[in-house]
């Protein structure tokens, strides 16, 4: 994988489904080889502090990550063209990036009290900046879980990240639970 920036202090590991993808080839549609051009997706869930150990919420994560993973085995898959030319993307569970960093320098107030995207902003997604065509060698999803004096934060970067969030969670809630 390649290296992934990050400000913060940070560990990082690989997530792959839980069980392998159907398919080996995964078609683009024309609306996907548009957005190749696009910066990735990033969205962030603002969480509270976890009613359990931080390493025990960041273990249940990546096995529900990894469960969910298996029905979205694309976001697992890198970039690929063929001898024609076309892009796709080849579904060899190559997996996500998965960061904890360390931000506890920071709080949620220090986030949202600036109009605008700080530094310390684009920090919390671990994929900033990164195209659509970077996907052929970094990971087609990354999340980062930054933890802030008193909150933890879900940033992830990626392609058709929205969708996938609320089936995450849903899994994730089946394991444990956030106060």
């Amino acid at each position: 994988m390649a290296p992934i920036p990050s400000s913060f202090p940070h560990t990082k590991c690989t997530i792959h489904p839980s069980r392998p993808s159907p398919v080996e080839r995964y078609d683009l549609t024309p609306w996907d080889l548009a957005m190749l051009s696009a910066h990735y997706i990033q969205k962030g869930v603002l969480l509270g502090q976890p009613s359990s150990s931080l390493s025990s919420v960041l273990d249940n994560l990546k096995v529900s990550l990894a469960d969910c993973l298996t029905h979205f085995f694309p976001l697992v898959g890198r970039l690929a063209t063929s001898t024609d030319g076309a892009i796709y993307i080849q579904c060899n569970d190559a997996g996500a990036a998965f960061i904890h960093a360390k931000a506890t320098h920071l709080t949620v107030d220090d986030i949202v009290a600036s109009p605008y995207v700080t530094d310390d902003v684009k920090a919390l997604f671990a994929l900033d900046g990164a195209i659509g065509h970077d996907g052929h060698e970094l990971p087609l999803l990354a999340v980062q879980f930054p933890n802030f004096k008193n909150a933890l934060l879900n940033g992830c970067s990626g392609s058709e990240v929205p969708c996938k969030l609320g089936n995450w969670s849903s899994g994730y809630q089946a394991r444990t639970a956030f106060d």
